[in-house]
Order: structure tokens, then sequence, then C-alpha cells
């Protein structure tokens, strides 16, 4: 069975499919549930995630395991973000967990 399993604020929808033997992020169309276009794949592993921002507006990444969950970031920030993660943490697993947008708030 064919579920959505994010919906996005104009309501595309993208769901995990297998049917090339591994999951994978696709396309799905609402009105039909038929799977479309390939997103993301995670190579000869099964995707584990799906991240959006915080509007819905748009997919940021993917994340799949292998020995270790490995997040893909198609957002710039979010990429820059995990790389100074990764460098000032050196031969760590450093995940982002969640972000707080504070544009419109003052930090004290």
């Amino acid at each position: 069975m064919i579920v959505p399993n994010a919906i996005l604020a104009d309501g595309s929808a993208v769901t995990y499919s297998s049917r090339n033997g591994y999951s994978a992020v696709y396309k799905l169309d609402l009105a039909t549930m038929k799977v479309g276009e390939k997103l993301f794949d995670g190579g000869a592993y099964d995707l584990s995630g799906i991240y959006l921002d915080s509007d819905r507006s748009k997919i940021t990444g993917y994340s799949f395991t292998d020995t270790r969950r490995h997040t893909v970031w198609i957002d710039d920030a979010r990429k820059k973000l995990q790389a100074q993660l990764e460098a000032n943490f050196p031969n760590k697993q450093v995940r982002i967990l969640g972000l707080i947008d504070i544009h419109d708030s003052q930090t004290v």
C-alpha cells in the first residue's frame, strides 16, 4: 500500500518505495496515488528519513544507514552547518537533530 511519507505546504507529496530493491524517495501524485520521479536513494541502502524545512515548503535532506546513519543535505545552509560541525568534531558522528528559526527574534 502506498502512503505519503510527507506532504509539503504546496500540496505535493513524497513517499518511500522499494520498487528497485532498496527504499528511495519518490514524488507521489495524491490524486492517483501513483509513484512518480525518484528524488533520492541511498545507493545500496534503505532510506531512514526525510527532513523538511520549518514551514514544510521543501525537502532539505535525506538520511540512510549503512554502518552508521548518514544525512545528505540538499539545503545549502544545512550542508554548510554539517561541514562545520564535522570539522569541529573530527572522527565523530555528528547529526543535526533540529534547528530553531531565530530570524525574527532576539537572542539574549
